[in-house]
């Protein structure tokens, strides 16, 4: 290449840096920032926006936090919360999901009407209603699986349970555009799934820890569910749903 034909495209590149560079600045212009936290360990494990602007965000706390007004409570050591904030970033709502031993939230996703469904390592036993009603889970082994479904305002739909006698957990949710609830779980021996005290199905892994896939209609139910492993150890990270 010729001298002037490297000073061209050295002109050419410096006439698109200074185009673009503005755009690029616009998009990433800070519009709010929010600092949700206690005195003890917190953190987000999970964000997803919903059809109007809105966030969900949930993750782990110690003790309790106020953001914009809104106090978030937990029961002893590490809860996990749920927040709902408005597209300018104010806080709508907040719920917990605690009990005696560690609980956090791991993901969520919501529906079409802003509806959340979130999903939760629960030890021991939580009161998965948020309101002034109880619906408790209870883990079988080490430590189950929950999941959470609310209504826009923070208001319980249903809650399911997936475990059996080891560290049985979701690792995923997502929802699909009939409505339905996808999940999937990681699970080591037997484990079950369904409402509190009832079975639904029961599936089992082929060696160390499994996949399973489930798939519920917008009320809870079980539509089907497939299993996925061999005699080692398989996991998966995450699910999608397509549109």
């Amino acid at each position: 290449m010729s001298r002037h034909a490297r000073l061209a495209v050295l002109v050419f590149a410096w006439c698109l840096l200074v185009a673009v560079a503005p755009a690029l600045a616009q998009e990433l212009r800070l519009d709010w920032m929010k600092r949700v936290g206690s005195t003890g360990y917190d953190g987000v494990y999970a964000i997803v926006t919903g059809p109007s602007g809105e966030i969900f965000v949930g993750g782990i706390f110690e003790g309790s936090f106020s953001v914009d007004g809104v106090t978030v409570t937990g029961v002893s050591g590490q809860d996990g919360y749920l927040m709902k904030l408005r597209p300018d970033g104010g806080v709508e709502w907040g719920v917990s999901f605690a009990g005696p031993q560690n609980v956090y939230a791991t993901d969520v996703a919501v529906d079409d009407l802003g509806r959340p469904c979130v999903t939760v390592v629960l030890r021991g036993s939580i009161d998965a209603d948020p309101g002034p009603g109880t619906s408790t889970l209870t883990s079988a082994g080490d430590g189950d699986g929950a999941l959470i479904c609310l209504d826009a305002a923070g208001v319980l739909r249903w809650a399911r349970r997936i475990g059996g006698g080891s560290f049985d957990v979701f690792d995923g949710v997502a929802i699909g555009p009939g409505r339905e609830v996808v999940l999937t779980a990681r699970i080591k021996g037997t484990a079950t799934f369904g409402p509190e005290g009832q079975t639904v199905l029961s599936a089992s892994s082929s060696g160390l820890d499994d996949i399973v896939i489930v798939e519920l209609d917008e009320s809870g139910n079980l539509l089907w569910h497939r299993t996925f492993g061999g005699g080692a150890w398989d996991t998966s990270f995450g699910i999608a749903a397509d549109a």
